[in-house]
């Protein structure tokens, strides 16, 4: 089901579910874009002339941005909880408002051929 056939039959969409690579370099990019998954491989080449003292203030900058990185993650952790639990309570809601739509049709029908006999 496409995602406007899905809002137009009154199904809700399932909230988008990132997986893991996805969900880090995400929320890393905004933080220290050196420690996405993509350029952690190339630090090597980047700083092979890297004087001890940068490489210290490095290392502090990338411990600063991991406990960045843990708020974060904990934050989109809620909200995606959050969007979880709307979406089934929004389902639940549509399966229960179209079965009782149906009962209704099928209550009105048995009527009707009751009222021909």
């Amino acid at each position: 089901m496409t995602t406007s056939s899905a809002q137009d039959s009154g199904t809700p969409i399932l909230p988008n579910i990132s997986g893991g690579d996805e969900v880090y370099n995400m929320i890393m990019r905004e933080i220290e874009i050196d420690l996405t998954t993509d350029n952690v491989s190339l630090m090597t080449e980047k700083y092979k002339d890297e004087a001890p003292e940068e490489k210290k203030e490095r290392m502090e900058r990338y411990k600063k941005a991991f406990a960045t990185f843990t708020e974060r993650y904990k934050e989109y952790q809620n909200k995606q909880t959050g969007d979880i639990r709307s979406f089934g309570k929004k389902l639940k809601t549509s399966v229960e408002t179209k079965a009782t739509a149906t009962e209704s049709d099928e209550l009105a029908n048995l009527e009707s051929a009751m009222s021909e006999l």
